[in-house]
């Protein structure tokens, strides 16, 4: 008998010293409610970020098209002026 009120007791001992109490459960609940306007601040930069990358992906996307362009229009410019230039005599 001797042995099952002591291991009672040791066992609402270690619950008791173990688990958090209600202050603590509130406190921690305030942490996580203080910290929300933070986190959906985080999301929203985030979002912009998302939203800002994807425009410049676009943008160059559209400078290496311009940049191909470019370099097509001068490969055909010096084509020309390179090219075989006509060796007709001149008649009189």
């Amino acid at each position: 008998m001797q042995i099952i009120r002591l291991s009672a007791i040791a066992s609402l001992l270690v619950l008791n010293i173990s688990c958090a109490s209600i202050s603590d459960i509130e406190n921690l609940q305030g942490q996580i409610n203080s910290m929300k306007p933070e986190i959906i601040a985080l999301s929203s930069n985030a979002a912009f970020a998302k939203v800002t990358a994807i425009q410049a992906t676009s943008k160059a996307a559209n400078a290496e098209a311009a940049s191909n362009r470019s370099a097509l229009y001068l490969q055909d410019v010096y084509a020309k002026l390179t090219g075989p230039v006509c060796k007709r005599p001149i008649s009189n």
